[in-house]
């Protein structure tokens, strides 16, 4: 089961997995019920890491099961812990923090706390994603102050790393994430040899560091390559793909989207459909195709909408603002960039929210204007002005071709608006947005 772990760490899946497998045999012939929960649960996260999340489900369901029934503490603090990375490659990261919470809350009526520190560190990484950083960051300090072992420091420095990192702290960013790195690649866990690459990515592109942002890109692609992953290198190959194709660089953009198909192919994930799109629409945008960049780069937007990953959100829609001005569709593209910029600020992340805010500008309308005019409906999700303007229209029974007309806009331009509108106010149809919107009160001028 050590081997087994080892090589799920490397992303080699299908090795890992037969030897969970033999471990689970040689565990039921010696009648030790605490190695096959152990067994069944590695075995359930490497089937997750391949792609199969409902088998993988299953099989640490049934570990956790036997773990609670037989009184095994230990064992079912390691279940919910690997519930909860297979919620994470899932991409269900709110139950995730669920089943780690719940490991955590086993782990302090224990008398075994040897594995609190691994639990608290895959929390800061799910909660990372969440978008809450503040916590993040607290967890992430108390493991490096307190010298834990580095498997759970490269967690912890990766983590600082990439936030500090999308929020502008270039400098303290590079020492964590080498630091992480470093440890990564010493122990050989993919998912921080990845995730470390792609944020020294990012830390050197805003550092406008274009030779080091490349070669930290071509690192993630050749690692990934060498492994079976489906989950951790995904932002990093789209990341990837954007970094290479502005660069020019159309042979290295083609290779991280031809990544991205295989793990999209595997998965059929909406995080990979999502991350695939975004690459292709980048490369039909270096290709001189901005419409079919726009529409590439639209579906990435749709695909994302449903995962609760804010700082990934608001990167997917300023790259989508960035294809529809290209297309001349001048609208649609500051509204991109103003939901960007206010996923961006609220993170904390400077450098997307300023290049955003610039995008906008250089569309000839002020942020200040743009932004300050936007309406909340019941749930808290922003309506800006011109959803607003078209909701409006749409209560009135237009159509999205009279609409257009009305206010001098494309109908694919009032399309996009209109599916925005339904996925905000998370209503199936026109009529359902009238009636919420006329509750809400948004209908008034």
């Amino acid at each position: 089961m050590a081997a087994a772990d080892y090589l799920q760490f490397a992303g080699r899946h299908a090795a890992s997995l037969e030897l969970s497998r033999r471990a689970g045999e040689e565990a039921r012939t010696a009648g030790r019920l605490d190695l096959q929960s152990r067994a069944l649960a590695g075995e359930g996260v490497v089937l997750a890491k391949r792609g199969e999340f409902e088998a993988g489900f299953e099989l640490v369901k049934q570990a956790l099961s036997l773990a609670l029934e037989h009184g095994l503490t230990t064992e079912a603090v390691d279940a919910y812990q690997r519930l909860g990375t297979v919620f994470e490659t899932a991409g269900d990261y709110a139950s995730a923090r669920e089943a780690l919470a719940s490991a955590l809350e086993l782990c302090r009526i224990s008398e075994n706390r040897e594995p609190e520190a691994g639990c608290i560190a895959c929390m800061a990484y799910v909660l990372r994603e969440l978008g809450d950083w503040p916590r993040t960051l607290e967890l992430c300090r108390d493991l490096i102050s307190s010298r834990e072992g580095d498997g759970v420091r490269a967690i912890a420095e990766g983590a600082v790393g990439y936030i500090r990192g999308l929020r502008g702290e270039l400098g303290p960013a590079r020492r964590h994430l080498t630091v992480g790195l470093e440890s990564a690649l010493r122990l050989d866990i993919l998912s921080m040899q990845v995730d470390c690459a792609a944020s020294l990515a990012v830390v050197a592109d805003y550092d406008r560091d274009s030779d080091e942002a490349l070669q930290r890109c071509r690192f993630l692609l050749a690692r990934w390559e060498r492994s079976e992953d489906h989950h951790y290198a995904v932002w990093g190959l789209r990341l990837s793909a954007s970094l290479f194709a502005q660069a020019g660089l159309n042979d290295d953009a083609h290779a991280c989207a031809q990544g991205l198909t295989r793990i999209a192919t595997g998965s059929g994930h909406p995080d990979a459909l999502a991350a695939l799109a975004h690459a292709l629409g980048e490369i039909a945008l270096i290709e001189g195709e901005p419409e079919l960049a726009a529409e590439q780069l639209g579906r990435a937007v749709d695909l994302h909408r449903s995962l609760r990953i804010p700082a990934e959100r608001a990167q997917i829609l300023h790259r989508a603002g960035v294809a529809l001005a290209a297309a001349g569709e001048r609208e649609l593209a500051i509204e991109r960039h103003a939901e960007a910029y206010r996923i961006a600020r609220k993170l904390g992340a400077r450098p997307l929210a300023g290049r955003s805010a610039a995008a906008i500008e250089d569309l000839g309308e002020s942020v200040e204007q743009r932004l300050g005019r936007a309406a909340t409906d019941g749930k808290g999700s922003s309506l800006s002005r011109r959803e607003l303007e078209v909701l409006r229209l749409v209560a009135d029974g237009r159509t999205n071709r009279e609409i257009a007309a009305e206010l001098f806009l494309s109908p694919r331009t009032i399309d996009m608006h209109v599916r925005n509108i339904l996925a905000k106010l998370d209503c199936r149809s026109r009529v359902e947005a009238s009636v919420k919107a006329g509750e809400a009160g948004l209908l008034k001028a």
